[in-house]
């Protein structure tokens, strides 16, 4: 799976309603570095929308990872 692009990002986003994107680029690439594909950085940017921290969603979805 390749990384999805910014604007990929972006355009996930805008296509279910939200005004912008609730990432910044430092959370975006953080993302990239574990590998995230484009759900699963939708749900953590979500998740952040919603006012929880990158530091505090992340463990969820590593383990999300390991039980698949």
């Amino acid at each position: 799976m390749s990384k999805p692009s910014v604007k990929e990002i972006q355009t996930e986003f805008a296509k279910w309603g939200h005004i912008g994107c609730p990432l910044t680029m430092k959370e975006i690439e953080v993302c990239w570095r574990h590998g995230f594909g484009i759900e699963e950085i939708y749900g953590i940017g979500c998740d952040i929308a919603g006012g929880y921290s990158l530091e505090d969603i992340l463990p969820f979805y590593f383990k999300r990872e390991c039980e698949i």
